[in-house]
Protein backbone atom coordinates (compact mmCIF):
# COMPACT_ATOMS: atom_id res chain seq x y z
CA UNK A 1 0.00 0.00 0.00
CA UNK A 2 2.49 2.45 0.67
CA UNK A 3 4.26 1.62 -2.12
CA UNK A 4 1.41 2.45 -4.58
CA UNK A 5 1.13 5.87 -2.52
CA UNK A 6 4.84 6.90 -2.93
CA UNK A 7 4.31 5.85 -6.66
CA UNK A 8 0.64 7.88 -7.29
CA UNK A 9 2.39 11.08 -5.18
CA UNK A 10 5.45 10.68 -6.96
CA UNK A 11 3.45 10.87 -10.54
CA UNK A 12 1.04 13.82 -9.04
CA UNK A 13 4.68 15.82 -8.68
CA UNK A 14 6.10 15.16 -11.88
CA UNK A 15 2.61 15.84 -13.49
CA UNK A 16 2.79 19.23 -11.68
CA UNK A 17 6.49 19.89 -12.51
CA UNK A 18 5.25 19.35 -16.60
CA UNK A 19 2.65 21.64 -16.06
CA UNK A 20 4.39 24.49 -14.09
CA UNK A 21 7.21 24.48 -16.92
CA UNK A 22 5.18 24.54 -20.08
CA UNK A 23 2.61 27.37 -18.81
CA UNK A 24 5.90 29.20 -16.68
CA UNK A 25 6.84 30.98 -19.95
CA UNK A 26 3.66 32.37 -20.55
CA UNK A 27 3.46 33.80 -16.95
CA UNK A 28 7.13 35.53 -17.49
CA UNK A 29 6.40 37.29 -20.89
CA UNK A 30 2.69 38.08 -19.60
CA UNK A 31 4.45 40.43 -17.43
CA UNK A 32 7.53 41.32 -19.23
CA UNK A 33 7.34 44.85 -21.01
CA UNK A 34 6.15 44.09 -24.58
CA UNK A 35 8.42 46.51 -27.00
CA UNK A 36 8.91 48.07 -30.41
CA UNK A 37 12.38 48.50 -31.18
CA UNK A 38 14.17 50.59 -33.90
CA UNK A 39 17.35 51.32 -35.43
CA UNK A 40 19.23 54.23 -36.03
CA UNK A 41 18.85 55.50 -39.96
CA UNK A 42 20.21 58.00 -42.21
CA UNK A 43 18.03 60.70 -43.47
CA UNK A 44 18.24 64.06 -44.95
CA UNK A 45 16.73 67.21 -42.32
CA UNK A 46 14.82 69.31 -43.32
CA UNK A 47 17.93 71.96 -43.35
CA UNK A 48 19.28 69.97 -46.17
CA UNK A 49 21.84 67.74 -43.87
CA UNK A 50 22.38 64.54 -44.52
CA UNK A 51 22.67 63.10 -40.72
CA UNK A 52 22.07 59.40 -38.13
CA UNK A 53 18.77 59.92 -36.75
CA UNK A 54 16.72 58.19 -34.58
CA UNK A 55 13.24 58.04 -33.87
CA UNK A 56 12.95 60.86 -31.29
CA UNK A 57 10.21 58.94 -29.23
CA UNK A 58 13.31 56.64 -28.37
CA UNK A 59 15.00 59.19 -26.27
CA UNK A 60 14.50 60.59 -22.54
CA UNK A 61 16.13 63.63 -20.70
CA UNK A 62 17.13 62.95 -17.13
CA UNK A 63 16.84 65.61 -14.19
CA UNK A 64 20.43 66.55 -14.99
CA UNK A 65 19.40 67.15 -18.58
CA UNK A 66 21.41 64.22 -20.02
CA UNK A 67 19.72 62.24 -22.86
CA UNK A 68 19.27 58.64 -22.84
CA UNK A 69 18.05 55.89 -24.23
CA UNK A 70 16.98 52.99 -23.82
CA UNK A 71 18.92 49.52 -26.19
CA UNK A 72 17.91 45.76 -25.94
CA UNK A 73 20.86 43.54 -25.30
CA UNK A 74 20.50 39.36 -26.57
CA UNK A 75 21.59 37.31 -23.32
CA UNK A 76 20.30 33.75 -22.86
CA UNK A 77 18.27 32.77 -19.91
CA UNK A 78 17.91 29.85 -19.27
CA UNK A 79 19.12 28.60 -22.48
CA UNK A 80 16.94 29.91 -24.40
CA UNK A 81 17.47 33.38 -26.07
CA UNK A 82 15.99 36.41 -24.18
CA UNK A 83 16.12 40.57 -24.26
CA UNK A 84 16.89 42.86 -21.75
CA UNK A 85 17.00 46.77 -21.47
CA UNK A 86 19.93 48.88 -21.11
CA UNK A 87 20.45 52.52 -20.65
CA UNK A 88 22.77 54.38 -22.72
CA UNK A 89 23.57 58.12 -23.16
CA UNK A 90 23.53 59.86 -26.29
CA UNK A 91 24.79 62.86 -27.38
CA UNK A 92 22.05 64.32 -29.66
CA UNK A 93 21.96 67.43 -32.16
CA UNK A 94 19.09 68.84 -34.67
CA UNK A 95 15.82 68.09 -33.98
CA UNK A 96 13.71 67.73 -36.97
CA UNK A 97 10.16 66.63 -36.67
CA UNK A 98 9.47 62.72 -35.47
CA UNK A 99 13.43 62.46 -35.61
CA UNK A 100 16.53 63.54 -34.02
CA UNK A 101 19.99 63.48 -35.44
CA UNK A 102 22.39 61.44 -33.37
CA UNK A 103 26.37 62.51 -32.86
CA UNK A 104 27.30 59.32 -30.54
CA UNK A 105 26.37 56.68 -29.10
CA UNK A 106 27.65 53.72 -27.51
CA UNK A 107 26.51 51.60 -30.28
CA UNK A 108 25.46 52.71 -33.53
CA UNK A 109 23.91 49.10 -34.81
CA UNK A 110 21.90 48.40 -31.22
CA UNK A 111 18.14 48.14 -31.60
CA UNK A 112 16.82 51.08 -29.37
CA UNK A 113 13.34 50.72 -27.56
CA UNK A 114 11.16 53.70 -29.30
CA UNK A 115 7.33 52.21 -27.10
CA UNK A 116 6.03 49.89 -24.73
CA UNK A 117 3.45 48.52 -23.33
CA UNK A 118 4.82 48.68 -19.17
CA UNK A 119 7.26 50.82 -17.46
CA UNK A 120 10.56 48.58 -17.02
CA UNK A 121 13.99 49.55 -15.58
CA UNK A 122 17.61 49.00 -17.13
CA UNK A 123 18.16 45.03 -16.51
CA UNK A 124 14.51 43.95 -16.96
CA UNK A 125 13.46 41.18 -19.49
CA UNK A 126 11.76 42.58 -22.24
CA UNK A 127 9.71 41.01 -25.88
CA UNK A 128 10.05 42.73 -29.04
CA UNK A 129 6.79 42.98 -30.56
CA UNK A 130 8.17 44.44 -33.70
CA UNK A 131 10.84 46.46 -35.56
CA UNK A 132 9.61 49.95 -36.76
CA UNK A 133 11.33 51.38 -39.48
Amino acid sequence: MKKIITLLLFGIFALSISIFTSFGKRIRDYYSAHVDVTNISERILSNGIYAQVLLSSCLYEDDDGSIYAYIVEEKTDSGERAYYSRKVEVITGVVDGEYTEIINVPDFNALFICSFTSDFTEGERVIIEKIVY
